[in-house]
């Protein structure tokens, strides 16, 4: 995947979580598509994911994502 298309497949997630899954098996999970950061260019190819919790962030190289996944909402009790 390229950085274009990452950032299409984020915005599509609208509200929803998502899990980005890199070539070496690792899941990455976001909360929410806010927590996803694009630098501008030409600074394309990385890209930040931060917890969401204020633990900390993640530097995810662009040619390492191998799909995005789509989850379903957790729902509030």
């Amino acid at each position: 995947m390229n950085r274009d298309q990452i950032q299409q497949h984020v915005a599509k997630a609208h509200k929803r979580p998502l899990s980005i899954c890199t070539s070496d098996g690792h899941e990455i999970k976001v909360r929410h598509p806010d927590f996803v950061f694009f630098p501008p260019k030409p600074y394309d190819w990385e890209f930040i994911v931060f917890d969401g919790r204020g633990r900390g962030f993640e530097v995810v190289d662009v040619t390492a994502v191998t799909r995005l996944v789509y989850r379903s909402p957790v729902k509030s009790s």
